[in-house]
């Protein structure tokens, strides 16, 4: 049987904290399908999981580090009041030392496919696209919620995660010039149905319905949007079940999607 030629394939992976675990679902069953990804833009917490993806580490291995070797959930909840720093909880030092553990110290260029972070800069209320240098550098940048994290000072620029102005970067997936976008955000409708116990899980919290009352009214360019409902789980839930709960319910939904994004790509 003669094997059907894909089109270049662009996604957009949305923000959303704890929520964006089901990015690995996604990306699984993607390559279970034989179906290739050739460049992705990310924000926040897509960023990142986009970043170990373009490094090339796998569907599978990508749930492997999220449950056994980096618990991102450390440099994000029950923070010490004590730590408190000038312009947020955590300085990200410490998660920047853990990207580039698992990212060699790489730069954007070096990665496997075209890769780009989104952050805004608050200095112009502006969007800035991380494409070229460290990737730890731009990771750090894309995830910074406000009052959460501490901003990343780059020139003239003070950055910060990037859902404030583009928390699904469908129009930077667009740039990168392949035949099909398919942007995929996991906020679905607000719904918290758990209290946040931390005050940096209410900032969290509070930052998401921020990201996904402006979404809806900003324009998509994708060719695909894949928006997904995650019940149960919330934006601050990184205990283990959790983000095995997160990576199924991703996992569903681009099964759901699938016979759409073959149309698309064949």
């Amino acid at each position: 049987m003669k094997k059907l030629s894909q089109k270049t394939l662009a996604l957009a992976l949305g923000g959303g904290s704890a929520l964006g675990f089901a990015h690995i679902g996604f990306l699984q069953v993607l390559e279970e399908k034989g179906i290739k990804v050739n460049a992705i833009a990310g924000t926040s917490m897509g960023s990142l999981i986009g970043a170990f993806y373009a490094f090339g580490y796998s569907g599978k291995e990508l749930e492997e580090i999220a449950l056994e070797k980096f618990h991102i959930g450390q440099f994000i909840t029950d923070i010490n009041p004590l730590t408190f720093i000038r312009r947020g909880f955590i300085s990200g030092k410490r998660l920047a030392i853990a990207f580039n553990k698992f990212l060699e110290n790489k730069n954007i260029e070096d990665l496997q496919m075209p890769y780009v972070a989104i952050a805004a800069d608050m200095m112009r209320g502006e969007i800035y696209k991380f494409s070229k240098g460290p990737v730890s550098e731009a990771i750090r940048a894309s995830i910074s919620i406000p009052g959460v994290f501490t901003p990343i000072k780059k020139d003239d620029m003070l950055l910060i995660d990037g859902g404030v102005i583009d928390n699904v970067p469908s129009d930077a997936a667009k740039d990168f010039g392949m035949d099909v976008t398919i942007s995929v955000d996991v906020l679905g409708d607000y719904n918290m149905k758990k209290v946040p116990k931390t005050i940096t899980g209410m900032l969290v919290a509070s930052y998401s319905l921020i990201q996904q009352e402006y979404y809806k009214y900003k324009p998509s360019f994708a060719d695909l949007k894949v928006k997904m409902d995650l019940d149960g789980v919330s934006v601050t839930s990184f205990d283990k079940p959790s983000i095995k709960k997160a990576i199924l319910i991703g996992r569903k939904y681009a099964e759901k999607h699938l016979e759409q994004i073959k149309k698309l790509i064949y």
